[in-house]
């Protein structure tokens, strides 16, 4: 099996950030907050971020096929993602 071409994976990388930037935004927090939490002297809240972080991936990956199935438009998909967002920042709170 032959390795990927570096051009290859940065199409499909692209790809992949056009067709879900919200969740690539989730995963990127997530990350970020994942390697603060397991730091000796990070607070609670890290952790409860990457908790809901870490949920927000299934939820705009959803909410993105859902605007893709009914044919949304660019900004009805961008307001669907940030009504998950929101939702989110209340479990957060919670």
């Amino acid at each position: 099996m032959p390795l990927p071409s570096i051009v290859g994976l940065a199409r499909q990388s692209r790809d992949v950030l056009q067709r879900f930037p919200w969740t690539m935004l989730v995963a990127a927090v997530a990350a970020a907050a994942a390697i603060v939490a397991t730091t000796k002297s990070a607070g609670d809240e890290w952790g409860r971020l990457a908790m809901v972080a870490a949920l927000g991936l299934a939820l705009t990956v959803a909410l993105t096929l859902i605007a893709e199935e009914r044919r949304l438009s660019a900004t009805a998909t961008a307001a669907l993602n940030l009504a998950g967002i929101g939702l989110l920042v209340l479990l957060y709170f919670a």
